[in-house]
């Protein structure tokens, strides 16, 4: 199979396509034929050396969607999943994977991979918040892949969003050195309106959330780490 491989640390150049065999699916695991691939922020700086990575070379890659090939469970032959590796391997034509989420009907491979990460990082956020009707959550990088999820979440769950973005993408100007001060006022005259998914902005501030201030659901405050996709067919 034809993959791509990180020789050492650096730019785009490390990488190199190569033929390498597949690999042998172990218990509990799924054998994907790979349709998409994620090409995330946190992998550029893996592959810059900024964040440790294994040892090289290796098959680079986390994340990727496609069809079971072979799986303990034989109903799930021929459907498509969203996997995550956190070894790599993914940026090849099959991957071998334990973690695994089904991907329902009518979604194209290159839209699951690119919701699964921040979309259950998102999920993660709203269950810890535990984000109910009627409250006013504040979502800070809301212009990003993670706060647009947070934003969409929580206006569907009923409550009041307050959205901090930069270039007055949100409720707020998260650039105005002074925004923690309009959300008081944003939070009584907010729309509760969702904003676009992008990609993700750069780390600025942590979860705050104190009295009777807002919810804060936080964005910025997220570090790539291995993801909480499910290494369970069943889950969402």
């Amino acid at each position: 199979m034809r993959a791509v491989v990180q020789h050492g640390t650096g730019g785009p150049d490390v990488l190199e396509v190569e033929e390498r065999p597949e690999p042998q699916r172990q218990r509990g695991e799924v054998l994907v034929r790979t349709e998409a691939i994620a090409v995330p922020f946190y992998e550029t700086q893996m592959r810059a050396g900024l964040i440790p990575a294994g040892a090289e070379p290796a098959i680079f890659g986390h994340e990727a969607a496609g069809i079971v090939l072979e799986a303990d469970d034989e109903t799930l032959r021929g459907r498509r999943v969203v996997t995550m590796s956190f070894t790599g391997g993914a940026y090849a034509e099959v991957v071998a994977a334990g973690h695994y989420t089904l991907v329902p009907d009518g979604i194209t491979p290159e839209r699951a991979v690119a919701a699964a990460v921040p979309a259950s990082v998102a999920l993660a956020l709203m269950h810890t918040a535990n984000v109910k009707a009627g409250e006013t959550v504040l979502v800070e990088a809301a212009s990003g892949a993670i706060g647009g999820y947070l934003a969409t979440l929580a206006t569907q769950r009923g409550a009041t969003v307050v959205a901090t973005a930069g270039k007055g993408k949100a409720d707020i100007d998260h650039d105005d050195p002074d925004w923690r001060q309009k959300v008081p006022t944003a939070s009584t005259s907010s729309s509760s309106r969702s904003v676009a998914h992008a990609p993700p902005s750069s780390p600025r501030n942590s979860p705050r959330s104190a009295g009777s201030s807002p919810t804060a659901c936080s964005a910025a405050s997220y570090r790539p780490s291995p993801s909480p996709v499910s290494s369970r067919a069943d889950s969402p």
